[in-house]
């Protein structure tokens, strides 16, 4: 099995898509070259509490801003990205965020 397939199998339940998404993602992030379970762990870490909820300083347009700041040096769309491949649609939701950069959702 190819490391895509196997990374897709192990932590998305097959969907190469959602795989797919976060790999590109990640590895356009400067230094990264690894895209081990434990970069993906510390990517929903960054936004998420222990107890899977979203970190209150991360809330709102102004927690998206915070976030897009403090890991992923104001690239916007980038940190929208990663987000939404490394968390589900209910939790994204929580969060009240814009659902694409600009936009006023």
């Amino acid at each position: 099995m190819d490391g895509l397939r196997r990374y897709a199998v192990d932590y998305h339940e097959g969907d190469m898509e959602k795989a797919s998404k976060i790999l590109l993602a990640v590895l356009s992030i400067a230094g990264t070259g690894n895209m081990g379970g434990e970069t993906y762990r510390e990517l929903r870490g960054q936004i998420l509490e222990d107890n899977g909820e979203p970190k209150a300083k991360y809330m709102g347009m102004e927690g998206q801003n915070r976030y897009t700041v403090d890991h992923h040096g104001g690239d916007k769309k980038l940190a929208l990205d990663i987000t939404k491949a490394v968390l589900t649609p209910e939790e994204f939701e929580k969060l009240r965020w814009e659902s694409s950069p600009g936009s006023s959702e």
